[in-house]
């Protein structure tokens, strides 16, 4: 199994995992997995309805529990939920199992692209606008520690497509 065939996009909400896993997965003839996505199907209802009706907790083992189903399966980019990292020796099995990519991005451009999602977003969507920062910064600190292990960093500020660009030359000349 060639782990160059699974990569895996991590970072924190709103950093452009989806949007660039979909542009590498075309790019490189792989199928796009969100893991959100996956385990909204699974639970039929969204993160912020698992979350309300279960728990954090519950929703973070059901990111587990999917984690191991995917490792089955080959030639994918997918985009991970943002915490999926940090929880459940998760980072460890996606380094196993696949190139684990991070996108970092500054709090300033992760502010600009959460403040009209909000209401999308189960973990912010209650922070006051004028504390917004404050929590994207705090929450990115607890995580970095995690995101930072992954076999790239790369800068989620730039445009999608530099990102893109980037990332087939890494994975084409790794």
């Amino acid at each position: 199994m060639d782990s160059q065939n699974r990569i895996f996009l991590i970072g924190f909400m709103a950093a452009g995992k989806t949007t660039l896993g979909k542009l590498l997965a075309t790019q490189l003839a792989y199928s796009f997995i969100d893991s959100d996505d996956v385990i909204e199907r699974m639970e039929g209802k969204s993160v912020t309805e698992i979350v309300q009706q279960h728990s954090w907790e519950y929703f973070r083992q059901k990111e587990s529990d999917w984690l191991n189903l995917v490792s089955a399966e080959s030639s994918f980019v997918c985009a991970v939920g943002g915490g999926l990292p940090c929880h459940n020796n998760n980072l460890e099995t996606l380094l196993k199992i696949g190139l684990v990519i991070y996108l970092e991005c500054s709090p300033s451009v992760l502010y600009a692209r959460l403040l009209d999602q909000k209401h999308d977003r189960p973990l912010i969507s209650a922070v006051p606008n004028e504390e917004l920062v404050e929590t994207i910064t705090s929450l990115l600190k607890e995580r970095e520690i995690f995101y930072q292990k992954a076999d790239y960093v790369i800068n989620g500020d730039l445009p999608i497509e530099e990102l893109a660009n980037q990332l087939i030359r890494k994975i084409k000349g790794s």
